[in-house]
């Protein structure tokens, strides 16, 4: 009977033995699911992140090719300023230099029509002087005429 004692000890701790053993088997079956599961959802939010890091990437890259746009219509219009500077200070010297010649031309007016009117007041002193020479000079024509008729 002490073998049948010892043996079925024997039975009862494989019973047990089997038993715990399936228990950790379920419980290990259950965290292998939940494991499982949290993978799935792992791997969807990766890919989502991926998705989301792709979509980001794309528009810093997009934006960074904008800023090389934008900065590059920032310096063609920077130049065309500077062009535009140069070109109104130019104009600007020119204007100045035009103003200098009309100014000296008009100084030069102002001297010819002194010097006109001065020409003018000695013409009509010349012409008033011719005037009253001959005048002088009919008399004394008339005057000689008159003489040679009386001799």
């Amino acid at each position: 009977m002490q073998c049948h004692c010892v043996h079925q000890e024997e039975l009862d701790r494989q019973e047990q033995l089997i038993s715990q053993l399936t228990s950790e088997r379920d419980d290990l079956s259950s965290t292998l699911l939940l494991l499982q599961s949290e993978l799935r959802t792992s791997n969807s939010e990766l890919e989502s992140a991926n998705t989301k890091y792709d979509t980001l990437r794309s528009r810093i890259q997009i934006s960074a090719q904008e800023n090389l746009h934008h900065e590059r219509e920032v310096r063609d219009l920077q130049n065309q300023l500077e062009q535009t500077r140069l070109e109104r200070d130019e104009w600007k010297r020119s204007c100045e230099r035009e103003t200098a010649v009309v100014e000296e031309v008009r100084v030069e007016c102002l001297e010819i029509r002194r010097e006109l009117e001065m020409v003018r007041g000695e013409e009509e002193s010349t012409v008033e002087r011719l005037e009253k020479e001959r005048e002088k000079a009919r008399n004394l024509q008339s005057v000689l005429q008159d003489f040679q008729a009386g001799e």
